[in-house]
């Protein structure tokens, strides 16, 4: 089996190689990345992967945050380009909103990455509650501590627990990944 991850920037693939080396991937599954340089030409990256890839059994999860847009609007927009011939192979999963806010959901890893965001294990009142409710989330962490995206995402990615925590988004995302890994198993 083979899984290809569609995603929109370079930080949300560190973020995945971090997750993905902390799952047991069977031997004879094969991952790969189709990365676009955001929102913009993500449905481009999409088309040319799920038209060209010619790898049989083969699944697509493409990763996008939803941003400000309507969650159900943009996975619709982001399974448009997709072949009819492909759509039982492609998985779309929606950030919310974005990457920055999974990290919320393991606060205690975040505190390791960027240990000036919580001073003495206080948050500041804007980080606190549901991670997929925070707006705006990287620019809220940005404004107490600076942080390269791309660094930040291969920490978390490394740190984060994959345990079901307070982002329903990141458990839902956990979750399909293990039962792609499931299924080569079978």
């Amino acid at each position: 089996m083979t899984i290809v991850f569609v995603v929109e920037e370079y930080s949300k693939q560190e973020f995945l190689l971090g997750v993905l080396s902390r799952l047991e991937i069977p031997d004879g599954v094969n991952v790969h990345f189709a990365v676009g340089e955001g929102h913009v030409n993500i449905r481009n990256v999409i088309r040319k992967a799920t038209r060209s890839w010619r790898i049989p059994n083969t699944r697509f999860i493409v990763l996008c945050d939803q941003d400000s847009a309507d969650c159900v609007q943009r996975k619709q927009e982001l399974r448009n380009p997709v072949p009819a011939s492909r759509v039982a192979d492609v998985t779309i999963r929606i950030v919310c909103t974005e990457l920055e806010g999974w990290y919320l959901t393991d606060r205690d890893a975040l505190a390791i990455a960027l240990p000036n965001v919580s001073r003495g294990g206080r948050w500041p009142r804007d980080l606190v509650g549901p991670p997929d409710d925070i707006r705006m989330p990287a620019h809220r962490l940005s404004r107490l501590a600076t942080f390269r995206k791309r660094d930040l995402a291969r920490e978390m990615g490394r740190r984060i627990s994959l345990e079901p925590g307070t982002s329903h988004s990141f458990n839902l995302f956990v979750r399909t990944i293990r039962g792609i890994i499931a299924d080569a198993r079978h």
